[in-house]
């Protein structure tokens, strides 16, 4: 019996869409079909809080993959995970077999965090300690494009290419009008690259 194991990321730029994607990709690999096939975990990453129920931390990945390393099953153990930006320092950049990563013209996707009252500012770095400005004034703001641009997309297909990752690339018109079919059919190759790693672990 083979061991499965399977690690997907949903990543890009904050208000692009990523969190359509990550619930379109969990609703496929939950269905009735799937789910004989996938036994599926989805969490959002985030290093340096604490593990919950909802959020998955570099412990938290380490000793999950060494759990899954140990199961004999013919399901796939699949943890899906959330994350905006890159960082050198995550364990999530090695982490991943599959990454999905979606962008917004970044005039849309600052409009659209400016309606929802979010500051330009990353949460996640604020939080993790590596990163403190005013996002008020014109050095935060050019500090959040820069973001949007390099930590959220740049960084990440550069990390992809460097650990020889399987990357899916849209933009946040891939999910609009008849679109959509650009996910599915994305979804479809997670699965057959699941399939594909499966068939490689012994």
């Amino acid at each position: 019996m083979k061991k499965k194991v399977l690690n997907i990321l949903i990543g890009g730029m904050p208000q692009s869409g990523s969190t359509v994607l990550f619930n379109i990709i969990n609703f496929i690999l939950t269905n009735k079909h799937n789910s004989k096939y996938f036994n599926i975990t989805s969490l959002l990453y985030h290093p340096t809080v604490a593990f919950s129920k909802k959020i998955a931390t570099n412990e938290f990945l380490t000793w999950y993959d060494e759990y899954r390393d140990k199961l004999e099953t013919n399901i796939t153990h699949t943890v899906l995970l959330k994350e905006h930006h890159y960082s050198d320092s995550f364990l999530i950049n090695e982490w991943a077999d599959v990454i999905f990563l979606i962008k917004r013209d970044i005039r849309d996707s600052i409009a659209s965090r400016r309606r929802r009252g979010k500051p330009l500012m990353s949460k996640g770095k604020l939080y993790s300690g590596m990163e403190e400005y005013d996002s008020d004034n014109f050095d935060g703001f050019k500090k959040w494009c820069e973001y949007l641009v390099k930590d959220c997309w740049e960084d990440w297909i550069l990390a992809a290419n460097t650990y020889n990752k399987n990357l899916y690339l849209f933009e946040y018109s891939d999910l609009k009008g008849i679109k959509p079919v650009c996910v599915l059919n994305a979804a479809a190759a997670t699965l057959a690259a699941g399939n594909a790693l499966s068939k490689s672990i012994t």
